[in-house]
C-alpha cells in the first residue's frame, strides 16, 4: 500500500493547484504521465512492483478454503 500513498503525497493529488476544469485536468494528465515515467524506470531497473494489499473478505475466503 506504499505506492499509492507515496503518489499521493510527493505528486500532490490532494488538491489542484490551478483553478478551472481544463487546467486542473491538464495538471491530472502530467501527474498520471509522471506516474508512468516512474514506474517505467523501475521496470527497466528491474525492481518488481510491491504486492497490493489483500482484503478482508478475500483472506478469510482464501483461509476457508
Amino acid at each position: 500500500m506504499k505506492e499509492p500513498i507515496l503518489r499521493v503525497r510527493t505528486m500532490g493529488l490532494r488538491r489542484s493547484r490551478y483553478i478551472g476544469l481544463r487546467k486542473t485536468h491538464l495538471g491530472h494528465i502530467a501527474v498520471a504521465a509522471a506516474i508512468n515515467l516512474i514506474q517505467l524506470m523501475s521496470w527497466l531497473r528491474g525492481e518488481a512492483p510491491e504486492q497490493t494489499r489483500t482484503s478482508p473478505f478475500k483472506r478469510v475466503m482464501k483461509e476457508a478454503a
